[in-house]
């Protein structure tokens, strides 16, 4: 409960009153403090009463439009307040958090409860970031002219802001089962389910015989398992400039996070565990280690849908690249406290890329997991190619999704015969990689752009 400039006055009345008493020796104004003072504890009291009518019987309401929005675009948040029989003024106000913003002035977000009087108010917010969002509870406030008090009551609302989605998605030529055959591990672990006995094969280990079963049968019997998937995928992901190009929900890197998405689905599925290594033009961001726990799984999905194709307005406080950050200089502090030692085990260290290596080799380059799947465009092919050669020393199996630049640059096809020549020579680029042992390489495309370029690689064979 806060007094308010009224309540204050009042207040300062008093004891200018009580203070003339002592100092002109008049004991009878003292009459007018202890007046003022009863009238102001009486009103108190009062108010206390009506904030707790009022806690009991507000009931507002909040209510979003839809529970997914995409990135910009407009989704309608409506406010209505319950019936309050007082004689208070009792506001109930939409409180938007950081990331959500409107053009709705603030009267338009705040309704005032008069009696049997529903109202309600509908705005119009966006966000400009992609995200998990929570619209908070909508705040009360009371005031009757001396006090105020405020609290939140009601409904919390969830939004999931998504970017904007490429609507012509097109990987390679090949079908879903072909990419979903070469997205297939070969390696298989036994499970733990089991799946039939059958009898014992000699040469076989021992360590499968159903002793169980054989003591009852006359045989000696094996017992099989269902064959469990035990693959570890590491993504690294291409989000520097060069993947930025073109309008939004139309770059390369909205194509490949999209293709990222899928493929962080295809593991959830099957239980794989997948990390994470998104490079931008700083380096490398935080790497984040294979994991199949649910949260893991969600929060690389969260790490993909918050990727700025404007620059990456988000910047994700694991780095590894040749600044100079916080954990560097404090490796030069002497600890002397206990909020020095605290705060040098809380920042986490960083390491500068060593002179020879790009960050997307550096990137392909961390951990051993058995699978790495790059998604880059074409735009440094040497640097893909050593990024791919690195892969192969790690993992057994690489899967590259590559992204034409000139099926993503603004204007490149204006002129399709020189498009086509190039065209045509990322195809050769992109064959040689697929030749290579344990790799294979889709192209990621635009479908509408493919397809102009496809008619004019027919009209030149006509």
């Amino acid at each position: 409960m806060r007094p308010t400039r009224t309540a204050r006055a009042v207040g300062w009345l008093a004891l200018s009153t009580a203070a003339a008493a002592a100092v002109f020796g008049r004991p009878e104004l003292l009459v007018g403090t202890a007046a003022l003072g009863a009238w102001l504890v009486g009103s108190a009291y009062a108010f206390l009463r009506t904030v707790t009518a009022v806690d009991d019987a507000v009931a507002p309401a909040l209510e979003v439009s839809s529970s997914q929005v995409i990135v910009d675009d407009d989704v309608e948040v409506t406010l209505r307040g319950s019936t309050v029989e007082t004689d208070a003024t009792v506001t109930v106000r939409l409180r938007l958090p950081p990331t959500l913003v409107t053009d709705a002035p603030d009267e338009r977000t705040t309704i005032r409860l008069l009696g049997d009087v529903p109202t309600e108010t509908t705005v119009a917010v966006s966000a400009p970031v992609a995200g998990d969002v929570t619209v908070p509870q909508p705040q009360v406030t009371v005031a009757d002219g001396l006090f105020e008090e405020t609290f939140a009551r009601g409904p919390s609302r969830s939004l999931t802001v998504v970017p904007r989605r490429p609507d012509d998605l097109n990987v390679g030529d090949a079908d879903s089962s072909t990419l979903e055959g070469s997205y297939s591990s070969e390696r298989r672990t036994r499970g733990t389910e089991p799946a039939e006995v059958r009898r014992y094969v000699p040469g076989e280990t021992a360590d499968n015989i159903d002793w169980n079963a054989t003591a009852r049968l006359p045989d000696i019997y094996v017992r099989e398992f269902e064959v469990e998937s035990a693959l570890e995928t590491a993504f690294v992901l291409d989000a520097r400039a060069s993947t930025r190009v073109g309008a939004d929900g139309e770059r390369a890197l909205d194509y490949l996070r999209e293709v990222t998405l899928g493929l962080v689905g295809l593991s959830r599925a099957r239980e794989d565990p997948v990390g994470l290594a998104v490079v931008d033009d700083d380096g490398v961001a935080g790497v984040r280690g294979p994991t199949n726990r649910p949260t893991g799984y969600e929060r690389l999905e969260r790490r993909l849908r918050s990727l700025e194709a404007d620059g990456g307005r988000r910047r994700p406080p694991g780095r590894v690249d040749g600044g100079e950050p916080v954990a560097a200089r404090l490796a030069t502090v002497d600890v002397q406290g206990p909020f020095l030692e605290t705060l040098s085990t809380c920042v986490e260290r960083r390491t500068a890329l060593p002179a020879d290596r790009s960050p997307l080799r550096a990137a392909a380059d961390v951990g051993g997991a058995d699978r790495t799947v790059l998604l880059t465009d074409d735009a440094n092919r040497r640097e893909l190619r050593e990024a791919v050669e690195a892969a192969r020393h790690r993992s057994s199996q690489v899967v590259v999704f590559l992204a034409p630049r000139v099926l993503f640059e603004p204007g490149a096809l204006g002129d399709l015969s020189a498009a086509y020549e190039r065209y045509v020579d990322f195809e050769s680029f992109r064959r040689s990689l697929d030749g290579l042992d344990g790799v294979s390489v889709f192209e990621v495309n635009p479908g509408n752009r493919s397809r102009r370029l496809r008619s004019e690689a027919i009209e030149r064979s006509a």
